[in-house]
Protein backbone atom coordinates (compact mmCIF):
# COMPACT_ATOMS: atom_id res chain seq x y z
CA UNK A 1 0.00 0.00 0.00
CA UNK A 2 1.06 3.61 -0.50
CA UNK A 3 2.21 5.52 2.57
CA UNK A 4 -0.68 7.71 3.83
CA UNK A 5 1.31 10.91 3.30
CA UNK A 6 1.31 10.47 -0.47
CA UNK A 7 -2.37 11.01 -1.14
CA UNK A 8 -5.29 13.29 -0.26
CA UNK A 9 -7.84 12.46 1.46
CA UNK A 10 -9.41 8.98 1.43
CA UNK A 11 -13.17 8.80 0.95
CA UNK A 12 -14.78 5.65 2.34
CA UNK A 13 -18.19 4.74 0.98
CA UNK A 14 -19.86 2.18 3.23
CA UNK A 15 -22.18 0.32 0.97
CA UNK A 16 -23.12 -0.14 -2.66
CA UNK A 17 -26.65 0.13 -3.96
CA UNK A 18 -25.84 -2.33 -6.73
CA UNK A 19 -24.42 -5.28 -4.81
CA UNK A 20 -23.90 -4.54 -1.07
CA UNK A 21 -20.60 -6.42 -1.06
CA UNK A 22 -18.85 -6.35 2.33
CA UNK A 23 -15.97 -3.91 2.58
CA UNK A 24 -12.61 -5.43 1.73
CA UNK A 25 -9.72 -4.33 3.95
CA UNK A 26 -6.94 -5.69 1.73
CA UNK A 27 -7.68 -4.08 -1.62
CA UNK A 28 -10.51 -2.23 -3.27
CA UNK A 29 -13.74 -4.16 -3.66
CA UNK A 30 -15.64 -3.10 -6.75
CA UNK A 31 -18.81 -3.61 -8.73
CA UNK A 32 -20.45 -2.13 -11.80
CA UNK A 33 -21.01 1.21 -10.07
CA UNK A 34 -17.49 1.72 -8.73
CA UNK A 35 -15.23 0.94 -5.79
CA UNK A 36 -15.93 1.23 -2.10
CA UNK A 37 -12.71 3.12 -1.48
CA UNK A 38 -12.01 6.11 -3.70
CA UNK A 39 -8.81 8.09 -3.43
CA UNK A 40 -9.22 11.77 -4.23
CA UNK A 41 -6.33 13.77 -5.67
CA UNK A 42 -5.99 17.45 -6.38
CA UNK A 43 -5.70 17.68 -10.18
CA UNK A 44 -4.44 20.71 -12.10
CA UNK A 45 -6.75 22.88 -14.12
CA UNK A 46 -6.21 21.67 -17.68
CA UNK A 47 -5.34 24.68 -19.81
CA UNK A 48 -2.66 22.98 -21.91
CA UNK A 49 -2.37 19.29 -22.77
CA UNK A 50 0.04 17.26 -24.90
CA UNK A 51 -1.03 13.85 -26.22
CA UNK A 52 1.69 11.60 -27.60
CA UNK A 53 0.22 9.24 -30.18
CA UNK A 54 -3.15 10.90 -30.66
CA UNK A 55 -4.40 9.10 -33.76
CA UNK A 56 -5.16 5.75 -32.07
CA UNK A 57 -8.06 4.71 -29.87
CA UNK A 58 -6.40 5.79 -26.63
CA UNK A 59 -5.29 9.12 -28.08
CA UNK A 60 -8.72 9.93 -29.49
CA UNK A 61 -10.36 8.97 -26.21
CA UNK A 62 -7.95 11.31 -24.39
CA UNK A 63 -9.01 14.24 -26.60
CA UNK A 64 -12.66 13.49 -25.81
CA UNK A 65 -11.98 13.32 -22.06
CA UNK A 66 -10.03 16.58 -21.98
CA UNK A 67 -12.67 18.41 -24.00
CA UNK A 68 -15.36 17.07 -21.68
CA UNK A 69 -13.68 18.44 -18.55
CA UNK A 70 -11.89 21.49 -19.97
CA UNK A 71 -13.57 22.64 -23.21
CA UNK A 72 -11.21 25.61 -23.61
CA UNK A 73 -8.00 23.62 -23.10
CA UNK A 74 -5.33 23.90 -25.77
CA UNK A 75 -4.65 20.36 -26.93
CA UNK A 76 -1.41 19.55 -28.74
CA UNK A 77 -1.31 16.15 -30.40
CA UNK A 78 1.51 14.21 -32.03
CA UNK A 79 1.38 11.78 -34.93
CA UNK A 80 3.93 10.00 -37.11
CA UNK A 81 1.98 10.97 -40.19
CA UNK A 82 1.24 14.32 -41.77
CA UNK A 83 -2.51 14.44 -41.25
CA UNK A 84 -4.16 16.80 -38.77
CA UNK A 85 -5.53 15.22 -35.61
CA UNK A 86 -9.23 15.83 -35.28
CA UNK A 87 -10.17 17.56 -32.04
CA UNK A 88 -6.72 18.99 -31.35
CA UNK A 89 -5.69 22.63 -31.57
CA UNK A 90 -2.14 21.92 -32.72
CA UNK A 91 -0.96 18.83 -34.60
CA UNK A 92 2.72 18.04 -34.24
CA UNK A 93 3.19 15.87 -37.33
CA UNK A 94 6.08 13.64 -38.29
CA UNK A 95 6.93 12.87 -34.64
CA UNK A 96 8.71 9.54 -34.16
CA UNK A 97 9.14 7.68 -30.89
CA UNK A 98 12.93 7.59 -30.68
CA UNK A 99 15.74 8.96 -28.44
CA UNK A 100 15.23 12.42 -29.97
CA UNK A 101 11.56 12.64 -29.03
CA UNK A 102 12.00 15.47 -26.51
CA UNK A 103 13.96 17.53 -29.04
CA UNK A 104 11.35 16.85 -31.72
CA UNK A 105 8.62 18.13 -29.41
CA UNK A 106 10.55 21.22 -28.38
CA UNK A 107 11.57 22.00 -31.96
CA UNK A 108 7.89 22.23 -32.89
CA UNK A 109 8.01 25.79 -31.54
CA UNK A 110 4.76 25.50 -29.58
CA UNK A 111 4.86 28.09 -26.75
CA UNK A 112 2.21 26.26 -24.71
CA UNK A 113 4.76 23.54 -23.95
CA UNK A 114 6.50 25.95 -21.57
CA UNK A 115 3.67 25.52 -19.06
CA UNK A 116 2.15 22.10 -19.54
CA UNK A 117 -0.71 20.93 -17.32
CA UNK A 118 -1.25 17.45 -18.74
CA UNK A 119 0.91 14.93 -20.60
CA UNK A 120 -0.82 11.84 -21.99
CA UNK A 121 1.41 9.06 -23.36
CA UNK A 122 -0.31 6.33 -25.40
CA UNK A 123 2.32 4.48 -27.54
CA UNK A 124 2.79 0.80 -26.77
CA UNK A 125 4.94 -1.53 -28.82
CA UNK A 126 7.00 -4.50 -27.74
CA UNK A 127 7.54 -8.09 -28.65
CA UNK A 128 4.34 -9.96 -27.71
CA UNK A 129 3.09 -13.36 -28.83
CA UNK A 130 4.86 -15.48 -26.19
CA UNK A 131 4.54 -16.06 -22.42
CA UNK A 132 5.51 -13.08 -20.29
CA UNK A 133 7.87 -15.20 -18.21
CA UNK A 134 9.98 -15.99 -21.30
CA UNK A 135 10.89 -12.32 -21.85
CA UNK A 136 14.62 -11.66 -22.15
CA UNK A 137 16.41 -8.55 -20.93
CA UNK A 138 16.95 -7.49 -24.55
CA UNK A 139 13.24 -7.82 -25.31
CA UNK A 140 12.31 -5.82 -22.22
CA UNK A 141 14.74 -3.03 -23.14
CA UNK A 142 13.48 -2.89 -26.72
CA UNK A 143 9.90 -2.56 -25.52
CA UNK A 144 10.82 0.03 -22.90
CA UNK A 145 12.64 2.19 -25.49
CA UNK A 146 9.31 2.76 -27.23
CA UNK A 147 6.60 2.20 -24.63
CA UNK A 148 8.05 3.50 -21.36
CA UNK A 149 11.38 5.37 -21.36
CA UNK A 150 10.17 8.18 -23.68
CA UNK A 151 7.35 8.95 -21.25
CA UNK A 152 9.90 9.27 -18.43
CA UNK A 153 12.06 11.61 -20.52
CA UNK A 154 9.09 13.79 -21.45
CA UNK A 155 7.98 13.98 -17.83
CA UNK A 156 11.46 15.10 -16.74
CA UNK A 157 11.88 17.61 -19.56
CA UNK A 158 8.41 19.17 -19.67
CA UNK A 159 7.43 18.82 -16.00
CA UNK A 160 3.68 18.61 -16.54
CA UNK A 161 1.27 18.97 -13.65
CA UNK A 162 -0.07 15.48 -14.36
CA UNK A 163 1.26 12.63 -16.52
CA UNK A 164 -1.09 9.84 -17.63
CA UNK A 165 -0.23 6.53 -19.29
CA UNK A 166 -2.14 3.40 -20.26
CA UNK A 167 -1.93 -0.06 -18.73
CA UNK A 168 -3.75 -3.35 -19.35
CA UNK A 169 -5.04 -6.49 -17.63
CA UNK A 170 -1.63 -8.05 -18.09
CA UNK A 171 -1.84 -10.42 -15.12
CA UNK A 172 -4.96 -12.38 -16.12
CA UNK A 173 -4.21 -16.08 -16.83
CA UNK A 174 -4.78 -15.94 -20.59
CA UNK A 175 -2.72 -12.74 -20.94
CA UNK A 176 0.26 -14.25 -19.11
CA UNK A 177 0.51 -16.72 -21.98
CA UNK A 178 0.96 -14.25 -24.86
CA UNK A 179 1.65 -10.68 -23.71
CA UNK A 180 5.42 -11.08 -23.87
CA UNK A 181 7.64 -8.13 -22.98
CA UNK A 182 4.66 -5.80 -22.76
CA UNK A 183 3.60 -7.55 -19.56
CA UNK A 184 6.72 -6.30 -17.80
CA UNK A 185 6.29 -2.85 -19.34
CA UNK A 186 2.77 -2.48 -17.95
CA UNK A 187 3.96 -3.63 -14.53
CA UNK A 188 6.81 -1.08 -14.64
CA UNK A 189 4.36 1.67 -15.62
CA UNK A 190 2.18 0.83 -12.65
CA UNK A 191 5.18 0.97 -10.30
CA UNK A 192 6.07 4.36 -11.82
CA UNK A 193 2.52 5.61 -11.27
CA UNK A 194 2.33 4.44 -7.67
CA UNK A 195 5.67 6.07 -6.81
CA UNK A 196 4.15 9.57 -7.23
CA UNK A 197 0.36 9.24 -7.37
CA UNK A 198 -0.19 12.95 -6.80
CA UNK A 199 1.25 13.74 -10.26
CA UNK A 200 0.91 10.44 -12.13
CA UNK A 201 -2.02 8.24 -13.12
CA UNK A 202 -2.91 5.33 -15.39
CA UNK A 203 -5.97 4.22 -17.30
CA UNK A 204 -5.96 0.42 -17.19
CA UNK A 205 -8.11 -0.79 -20.05
CA UNK A 206 -9.81 -4.08 -20.76
CA UNK A 207 -9.80 -5.85 -24.13
CA UNK A 208 -10.50 -3.47 -27.02
CA UNK A 209 -9.66 -3.43 -30.71
CA UNK A 210 -6.57 -1.45 -31.71
CA UNK A 211 -3.69 -1.65 -34.14
CA UNK A 212 -1.51 -3.22 -31.46
CA UNK A 213 -4.11 -5.94 -30.83
CA UNK A 214 -4.09 -6.70 -34.53
CA UNK A 215 -0.30 -7.01 -34.41
CA UNK A 216 -0.43 -9.31 -31.40
CA UNK A 217 -2.94 -11.54 -33.16
CA UNK A 218 -0.68 -11.92 -36.21
CA UNK A 219 2.28 -12.91 -34.03
CA UNK A 220 0.17 -15.32 -32.01
CA UNK A 221 -1.11 -17.06 -35.09
CA UNK A 222 2.46 -17.81 -36.11
CA UNK A 223 3.55 -18.80 -32.61
CA UNK A 224 0.76 -21.31 -32.15
CA UNK A 225 2.23 -23.50 -34.89
CA UNK A 226 5.21 -24.41 -32.69
CA UNK A 227 4.17 -23.58 -29.10
CA UNK A 228 4.24 -25.98 -26.16
CA UNK A 229 2.55 -23.53 -23.79
CA UNK A 230 -0.61 -25.08 -22.37
CA UNK A 231 -2.71 -21.91 -22.56
CA UNK A 232 -1.69 -21.28 -26.18
CA UNK A 233 -2.38 -24.91 -27.07
CA UNK A 234 -5.85 -24.48 -25.61
CA UNK A 235 -6.28 -21.34 -27.70
CA UNK A 236 -5.11 -23.17 -30.84
CA UNK A 237 -7.63 -25.98 -30.31
CA UNK A 238 -10.47 -23.48 -29.92
CA UNK A 239 -9.36 -21.56 -33.00
CA UNK A 240 -9.22 -24.72 -35.13
CA UNK A 241 -12.87 -25.38 -34.26
CA UNK A 242 -14.11 -21.79 -34.53
CA UNK A 243 -14.31 -21.25 -38.29
CA UNK A 244 -13.32 -17.61 -37.74
CA UNK A 245 -10.45 -15.58 -39.10
CA UNK A 246 -7.84 -15.36 -36.38
CA UNK A 247 -8.25 -11.67 -35.45
CA UNK A 248 -12.00 -12.12 -34.87
CA UNK A 249 -11.34 -15.30 -32.93
CA UNK A 250 -8.63 -13.68 -30.81
CA UNK A 251 -10.84 -10.76 -29.75
CA UNK A 252 -13.62 -13.20 -28.91
CA UNK A 253 -11.23 -15.48 -27.01
CA UNK A 254 -9.63 -12.65 -25.01
CA UNK A 255 -13.03 -11.16 -24.16
CA UNK A 256 -14.35 -14.51 -22.98
CA UNK A 257 -11.33 -15.12 -20.74
CA UNK A 258 -11.59 -11.58 -19.38
CA UNK A 259 -15.24 -12.14 -18.54
CA UNK A 260 -14.39 -15.41 -16.79
CA UNK A 261 -11.76 -13.65 -14.68
CA UNK A 262 -13.64 -10.44 -13.85
CA UNK A 263 -17.27 -10.60 -14.91
CA UNK A 264 -18.65 -12.39 -11.85
CA UNK A 265 -17.59 -9.50 -9.63
CA UNK A 266 -19.99 -7.04 -11.23
CA UNK A 267 -23.72 -6.49 -11.27
CA UNK A 268 -24.06 -5.79 -15.01
CA UNK A 269 -23.43 -8.02 -18.01
CA UNK A 270 -19.89 -8.04 -19.36
CA UNK A 271 -19.09 -6.35 -22.65
CA UNK A 272 -15.85 -5.62 -24.47
CA UNK A 273 -14.18 -2.28 -23.76
CA UNK A 274 -14.70 0.56 -26.25
CA UNK A 275 -13.22 4.00 -26.84
CA UNK A 276 -15.93 5.63 -24.73
CA UNK A 277 -14.83 3.52 -21.77
CA UNK A 278 -11.24 4.73 -22.11
CA UNK A 279 -12.65 8.26 -22.22
CA UNK A 280 -14.51 7.59 -18.99
CA UNK A 281 -11.33 6.34 -17.35
CA UNK A 282 -9.40 9.53 -18.10
CA UNK A 283 -12.37 11.68 -17.12
CA UNK A 284 -12.35 9.97 -13.73
CA UNK A 285 -8.64 10.70 -13.35
CA UNK A 286 -9.07 14.36 -14.31
CA UNK A 287 -11.86 14.61 -11.74
CA UNK A 288 -9.54 13.34 -9.00
CA UNK A 289 -9.75 9.55 -9.01
CA UNK A 290 -6.69 7.33 -9.16
CA UNK A 291 -3.94 6.57 -9.12
CA UNK A 292 -4.95 3.62 -11.36
CA UNK A 293 -8.43 3.73 -12.87
CA UNK A 294 -9.50 0.49 -14.54
CA UNK A 295 -12.24 0.30 -17.15
CA UNK A 296 -13.68 -2.94 -18.51
CA UNK A 297 -16.84 -2.28 -20.48
CA UNK A 298 -19.30 -0.64 -18.09
CA UNK A 299 -17.17 -1.45 -15.05
CA UNK A 300 -14.92 1.12 -13.40
CA UNK A 301 -12.74 0.78 -10.33
CA UNK A 302 -9.59 2.20 -8.80
CA UNK A 303 -6.43 0.63 -7.37
CA UNK A 304 -3.54 1.93 -5.33
CA UNK A 305 -1.34 -1.17 -5.48
CA UNK A 306 -0.16 -3.76 -7.97
CA UNK A 307 -2.26 -6.86 -8.55
CA UNK A 308 -1.00 -10.14 -7.17
CA UNK A 309 1.66 -11.28 -9.65
CA UNK A 310 3.69 -14.46 -10.22
CA UNK A 311 7.20 -14.36 -8.75
CA UNK A 312 8.86 -14.05 -12.16
CA UNK A 313 7.52 -10.49 -12.48
CA UNK A 314 10.28 -9.43 -10.10
CA UNK A 315 12.84 -9.74 -12.93
CA UNK A 316 12.07 -6.37 -14.53
CA UNK A 317 10.39 -3.25 -13.25
CA UNK A 318 10.74 0.36 -12.16
CA UNK A 319 12.08 2.05 -9.05
CA UNK A 320 13.08 5.59 -8.11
Amino acid sequence: MLPPATYLPLRIVRGCAACRYPICTKRFTFCGTGPYFTMTFSRPEIRTALIIGASGEAGQSAIEAIRSRSPAARIMATTRGEQSIEGSDDTLSGISIDPNLVDQIRDSGTPALDSLDLLVYTPAMGEPGFPIQDTTEEQFEQAAQFSFYPMLELERALQPGLTVGYSAMYWLPHTLAFYGALGYIKKAMEQWCLARPESRALVRGGTFYSKSVRGISLLLQRLMKTTRNSELLKMKAEFDQSGLRFLDFFLQYASKREEEALGARFSEDYRRTERSDLTRGLERILNGDGPIVSVVGNYTWTDNELPELPDYFQRFGYSE
